[in-house]
This record gives C-alpha cells, structure tokens and sequence, in this order.
C-alpha cells in the first residue's frame, strides 16, 4: 500500500493537507457497507488492496503520460484509499517515513552504502559495462534490497 502511495507522490506530489473524499464512491460505499457489517475489517482490507491494485494497474497504463482525467481519477483514489486505512488506523504516516522506519528496523541495511552501490551501478550501466551492473544488482538483493529503475532514475527499497 505505501509503495503505491509513493509512486502517487512522486507522480503528482503528496496529498493536499486535510482533503476529504470529493463525493461518496461505490468504494467508500462497500468499505463502510463491510464496517457496518459487524466490523468485517477482513472484508475491508481485501477492498482496500483490490482499489490499491487497481491504482497501479492505471499507473502502469499510463506511465509517462499527463493525462489530466487520469490524474484527477487517480488523486481522487488516494484520498478514498487514506480515508478508508485511517478509518482502520492505517496509513497514517507519509511514504517517506514508513520506508525510513522500516529501513532503521533493519539495522543491517546502510542505506549510504546502498546509494552509494547505486551510483557505481548508473555508472556502469552509463558505461554499458552490463555484468558489473549486473553484478551490483545481484550483491544488493542478496542484502535484500530490490531496485526499481524509472524515467528518474534508480529508486531502492527492501524486499520485504
């Protein structure tokens, strides 16, 4: 769930601060239909990782797209999906300091080290020098970090 948050931020920039749900959607509308229903929270979370799934489906169809619709679509399912985790008392805190945390509770990863591996990886790849890139690839997710490249750069995170 946070990575799709993340990838919404790092498209369209965090959410507006204090921004409700623009209407009632059939989303919201099953998710409190499974609250009222006994507190079905089962039921709930399994809506909230269908609308995540259905989140990045739209993002990876229109990657390196501006389309306006598709923007204001999906800014619209994020402030739906942080309204139903909170609800639940998730999703209360930003990407950047869920992966921050994670990362300190795994006092093995040195994330300069890391960053540092992929500088030398972009270097290489830059230089078409395939095996050591490879190579790097390969040393940081045995140390159990999976890198994902993109239209702005090399981003990192831990294969949890």
């Amino acid at each position: 769930i946070y990575r799709t948050l993340q990838r919404l931020e790092e498209l369209y920039g965090p959410p507006p601060a204090g921004a409700d749900a623009p209407s009632p959607s059939p989303f919201m509308e099953r998710f409190l239909e499974m609250m009222d229903d006994d507190l079905n929270t089962g039921g709930a979370i399994g809506l909230i990782f269908e609308k995540v799934r259905e989140m990045n489906r739209v993002m990876d169809a229109s990657e390196g797209s501006n389309d306006e619709n598709t923007r204001i679509g999906l800014e619209s399912d994020r402030i739906q999906l942080l309204n139903a985790g909170r609800i639940l008392g998730l999703l209360n805190e930003t990407p950047s300091d869920f992966f921050a945390q994670l990362t300190d509770a795994f006092p093995r990863i040195d994330s300069q080290e890391i960053e540092a591996l992929i500088e030398k990886r972009t270097a290489a790849r830059a230089q078409k020098d395939w095996a050591a890139s490879d190579a790097i690839r390969d040393r940081l997710k045995k140390m159990g970090v999976v890198l994902e490249d993109g239209p702005k750069g090399t981003t990192w995170r831990l294969d949890v």
